[in-house]
C-alpha cells in the first residue's frame, strides 16, 4: 500500500477530509529537511513497510528517514550502474559532494546517461577521499573546495578512542554515517567539506580492494557481502599481536581488523579481516594472504552478545564459496581470543586486549542500533539479555544434545 493511500485510510478513519492524505507527503519532507518526490517516498514505502515509515514520520525521527533515503538511493545506483554491490556510506559520501537534487534527477533518468554519470561521481568522490586521507596522514593541510558545499553529507562518526574532525552543527541532532546532511528548514548552515580530513587511524592498514571478495556467507544464507569498499572513514578496529624473535627483536605475529560494512540487502553487519605474519619480512602482516569473514546480521547478534558479556562464546562456520570458512569468539579472563580459518591448512588466532574489545563492541553495538532504526541503548541490551542471549544458550545446548545422540546411536 503506498503512504498515499493509507493516508486517506487513516484520514477517513478519524474523520478528516481526504485532502488530508497528502500532508504525509509534506510531512515526511519537513521532517527529513530535504525536498523528496513522492516517487521516492513510496519506494521507500514498498520497501520498508508503511507502518514503519509513518511511525518514523510521526516521531519526527529525522536521522531514520535520512537512513532510508541513502538506502533507497543506493539500490536505485546498483540498478542504474549495474554494480554488483554499493556501500551505503559510499552512496552518502557522494551525494554530500554533488547534492542531493543532482543525484536524485540522475536517478530519475533525468540527467543524460545517468549510469555513466554516477559511475563518474561516486569514482570522483572515492578519489577525493583518498587525497584527503593521504593529506591528513603526511599532515599536509587539505586544499580549500573550489566551490561553496551544498547539501552534502557528514563523514561518518570516528570509531570510539579515535579523534573526528570538528564540522559545524547543522542540527540539534547529531546525524550518524550516511545521513543526508543538507540544510534543514529549521537550522539552516554550511556543511562541512568534503575535503575534511579523515580520522588518523593505526599505523598498519590493511588495503581494502575497490571491488569486494567473493561472498563468504554460509551455504543457504542470502549474500550479504558488500562491494565497493573504502579504505577511508570506514569505522574499524585493527587488532595487532607482536612477538619476539630469539634474537630479541620485535616480530608480528597475527593481527585482526572488524569493520562496519552493510551488504546488498542493507543489512548491518560485520567483516572480519584476519592475517599471519609475512613469509619474508618478520616485521610485516601478511595482508595479501589475509582470511576474510563476512558474519550475517543474525551472527553479528551472538558476536555482540560475547562482547558484551551475555555469552561466553560463539562459534560459527560453513561460510565461503566452499563452505569451510570459520569464525570463533571466546571471552577470556583478561582479554578476547578470536580463531578464525578457512580449509584446513590456513587459520589465524588474535589475541583481544580490553580496549580493542571495547572499541569492536562500539563497532557491533552501532550496526545493531542501526538495525534496529535507533532504538535506545537500553532497550537494546534489554534485547540482547533476554532474547538473543538465552535463545542462543538453548538452540546451542538442544543442537549439542543432538550430536551426542547421534553419536551414541552409532
Amino acid at each position: 500500500m503506498h503512504m498515499q493511500q493509507q493516508g486517506a485510510a487513516n484520514g477517513a478513519s478519524q474523520g478528516k477530509p481526504p485532502g488530508a492524505r497528502t500532508t504525509t507527503y509534506a510531512k515526511f519532507c519537513e521532517v527529513a529537511g530535504v525536498s523528496v518526490d513522492r516517487g521516492v517516498i513510496d519506494a521507500i514505502v514498498a520497501h520498508e513497510t508503511p507502518a514503519a515509515v509513518r511511525a518514523l514520520v510521526d516521531a519526527g525521527n529525522e536521522i531514520a528517514l535520512k537512513h532510508m533515503l541513502v538506502a533507497y538511493a543506493t539500490r536505485m545506483t546498483i540498478t542504474i550502474t549495474k554494480a554488483n554491490h554499493l556501500l551505503p556510506a559510499h552512496v552518502a559520501r557522494t551525494i554530500r559532494d554533488v547534492g542531493w537534487e543532482a543525484y536524485a534527477e540522475a536517478l530519475r533518468g533525468k540527467t543524460p546517461d545517468a549510469g555513466v554519470v554516477l559511475t563518474r561521481w561516486l569514482t570522483a568522490s572515492e578519489k577525493a577521499d583518498e587525497d584527503a586521507s593521504k593529506k591528513a596522514g603526511s599532515g599536509e593541510a587539505p586544499a580549500a573546495p573550489a566551490r561553496p558545499p551544498e547539501a552534502r553529507l557528514p563523514p561518518p562518526p570516528a570509531v570510539a578512542g579515535r579523534a573526528a574532525p570538528r564540522a559545524p552543527a547543522v542540527s540539534h541532532r547529531q546525524a550518524p554515517a550516511g545521513a543526508i546532511n543538507v540544510p534543514s528548514r529549521r537550522h539552516a548552515e554550511t556543511a562541512p567539506p568534503a575535503s575534511a580530513p579523515a580520522p588518523t587511524g593505526s599505523r598498519e592498514r590493511a588495503a581494502a580492494p575497490n571491488v569486494a571478495q567473493r561472498d563468504s556467507q554460509p551455504a543457504g544464507v542470502a549474500n550479504s557481502e558488500p562491494a565497493v569498499e573504502t579504505p577511508t572513514r570506514t569505522p574499524k578496529e585493527h587488532v595487532y599481536n607482536k612477538g619476539r624473535s630469539p634474537a630479541g627483536a620485535v616480530v608480528a605475529r597475527a593481527a585482526l581488523c572488524v569493520e562496519t560494512v552493510v551488504d546488498r540487502h542493507n543489512n548491518q553487519t560485520l567483516k572480519f579481516e584476519g592475517a599471519g605474519p609475512h613469509p619474508t619480512d618478520p616485521e610485516r602482516y601478511h595482508w595479501q594472504e589475509k582470511i576474510i569473514f563476512y558474519a550475517t546480521p543474525d551472527e553479528a547478534q551472538k558476536i555482540l552478545c560475547v562482547l558484551l558479556g551475555y555469552l561466553d562464546e560463539a562459534s560459527f562456520n560453513n561460510h565461503g564459496e566452499n563452505n569451510d570458512k570459520y569464525l570463533k569468539i571466546k571471552r577470556q579472563e583478561d582479554s578476547m581470543y578470536c580463531t578464525m580459518g578457512e580449509g584446513k591448512d590456513r587459520s589465524v588466532a588474535v589475541k583481544i586486549p580490553p580496549p580493542n574489545a571495547a572499541r569492536i563492541a562500539v563497532l557491533a553495538l552501532l550496526q545493531f542500533k542501526r538495525a534496529c532504526y535507533g532504538l535506545d541503548e537500553s532497550i537494546l541490551h534489554m534485547i540482547l539479555a533476554r532474547v538473543t542471549a538465552p535463545l542462543s544458550k538453548g538452540a546451542d545446548a538442544k543442537r549439542k544434545n543432538r550430536g551426542n545422540a547421534h553419536s551414541s546411536a552409532n
